[in-house]
């Protein structure tokens, strides 16, 4: 029997084995389907409502910030043929989709806020690829629905800290199916992982940086940060009214801020510990001392 024969059996319950070529991860998505009580011949697609959908979008907010660059390039490459790309969260609840507009009129076209976990339409790429946590290659007659069979369906789970936090998927008639979409899926799904981590990293600089620059301004002394080549990389409100100059000190280099005869260069260079050391410096047309110290940062 050829593989919709096998379906057409068994969903209709005339044969309870399903060892008629089918591959195991079908054998078992056919009998969670079962289980679950999908009806194999139910038209349509179930949906959340529109407020819904929104607040999973607004809740994956990180996953859509990392995963739509990514999205626009493979759109992208397949743009000229009749394909789809999707995004969903956990739940298997489709958050975005770029699509060719051919195929709006094939069943079960996969719309935002349309359902694909196992348990509402059965097996299915990204329904198959939540249950599992592993990439899925779904095609034609393998689907639990029968308004699925003209699909070929490449899902791909997108991972955080071992967890599935969505499924990125790439759907295609059955006609134009490739087995090797599953390996593109694939480096674009990791490619959205990689890109989560980086603005994980990202964010957490930016945060040492806003905390870093919150303790500097509680402090009475003029503070002014600097790189290992010279350039300000912070500095407190209290050294700017020190040295009398209130423009933007961020990148400049310390001998653009400070003029006097002291060699900072060699200070830093040497990472000589200065403590209240007092240097002469000219503000304006005035000629004073002011302490400095240093300390570094390892």
């Amino acid at each position: 029997m050829n593989t919709y024969e096998v379906w057409h059996d068994y969903a209709v319950g005339k044969n309870n084995q399903t060892d008629s070529g089918l591959r195991n991860v079908i054998k078992n998505s056919w009998e969670r389907s079962r289980n679950f009580h999908v009806d194999p011949f139910f038209h349509g697609v179930v949906m959340v409502p529109e407020s819904e959908l929104q607040t999973r979008k607004h809740n994956k907010k990180e996953l859509l910030a990392a995963a739509m660059p990514h999205l626009h390039k493979l759109y992208k490459i397949i743009s000229n043929s009749r394909t789809t790309i999707t995004l969903t969260d956990e739940d298997g609840v489709i958050l975005e989709s770029f699509y060719n507009e051919e195929l709006k009129k094939m069943k079960n076209f996969p719309i935002p806020g349309s359902v694909h976990s196992e348990n509402n339409c059965g097996t299915n790429g990204i329904g198959t690829a939540l249950t599992t946590g592993k990439p899925v290659q779904i095609i034609g007659p393998e689907h639990w629905l029968k308004d699925n069979h003209d699909w070929f369906c490449n899902s791909v789970p997108i991972m955080r800290y071992d967890n599935i936090i969505g499924v990125l998927n790439l759907s295609c008639p059955i006609d134009m199916g490739h087995e090797h979409s599953l390996g593109m899926v694939t480096s674009a799904a990791y490619a959205i992982e990689r890109e989560m981590e980086m603005n994980k990293v990202l964010k957490e600089r930016k945060n040492l940086v806003s905390l870093q620059k919150t303790i500097i301004e509680l402090l009475d002394t003029g503070i002014i940060v600097i790189n290992d080549e010279g350039f300000i990389t912070q500095y407190n409100n209290k050294a700017q009214k020190i040295l009398e100059n209130l423009s933007d000190w961020t990148g400049k280099h310390l001998d653009e801020i400070i003029v006097c005869p002291h060699d900072f260069n060699h200070t830093f260079i040497n990472r000589t510990v200065l403590e209240n050391f007092e240097i002469p410096v000219t503000i304006g047309s005035r000629h004073l001392y002011i302490g400095f110290s240093t300390a570094f940062i390892e």
